[in-house]
């Protein structure tokens, strides 16, 4: 059976839609402390730069997100159009469908609201 926190039998119990957003959060804090060590100016970033690299490291998780390489240092240089170009040339892109072509295109965005 499986289980949450200490013990918590998700078969029998689960959790409140509450509890659900209150793990959400702070996964989403881990993403923002992780991605801030690896850019060092994350809050400079446009914001839908930054809600992009949120969204791809909570579903790839930190090692996942790292294999990203040459997308990560496109950012870091702010060219946005290269870092999306990199997102399309890759096996998450293919996998995630939809979400990923969406993620992309707000991350070519960030070009022009950073001009």
């Amino acid at each position: 059976m499986p289980t949450i926190g200490i013990g918590r039998n998700l078969e029998d119990k689960g959790i409140t839609e509450k509890e659900a957003l209150m793990l959400l959060e702070n996964d989403i804090q881990e993403c923002l402390e992780d991605l801030k060590t690896i850019f060092n100016k994350f809050d400079m970033l446009p914001e839908s730069a930054q809600r992009v690299l949120v969204d791809m490291r909570f579903n790839l998780g930190h090692e996942g997100f790292r294999k990203f390489k040459n997308m990560i240092q496109a950012v870091k240089q702010q060219d946005f159009h290269s870092a999306a170009r990199e997102m399309r040339d890759s096996l998450w892109y293919h996998q995630v469908g939809k979400r990923a072509d969406h993620l992309t295109k707000m991350m070519e965005d960030s070009s022009e609201t950073n001009l």
